[in-house]
């Protein structure tokens, strides 16, 4: 991550995908590897919404990455959710 310090300032707000993660035992370190970013950026993602402006397609590669998973995808239909849904705000602290 280059330079993105003002990403640091963005509110906390987590995402449905840190609610995921926590549920189904997917890392941070799995998804920065999935997306070739590193683990800092996927924890700013997790607890502050923020996407790489560096990177375009990280949502596309983190959404592949949680298609892959099978108990990923029972919890999403579980909620009736998308693989796409996880970057909505979760509404609550974790």
């Amino acid at each position: 991550m280059t330079n993105n310090s003002a990403a640091y300032e963005l509110e906390f707000k987590p995402i449905i995908l840190k609610e995921l993660c926590v549920s189904c035992g997917i890392s941070q370190a799995r998804l920065a590897k999935s997306a070739n970013v590193s683990r800092a950026a996927v924890n700013l993602a997790l607890n502050r919404g923020y996407t790489p402006k560096e990177r375009p397609e990280f949502c596309t590669l983190v959404e592949a990455e949680i298609k892959s998973d099978r108990r990923a995808m029972q919890w999403l239909h579980e909620r009736k959710l998308q693989a796409s849904d996880v970057w909505k705000a979760l509404g609550k602290d974790l």
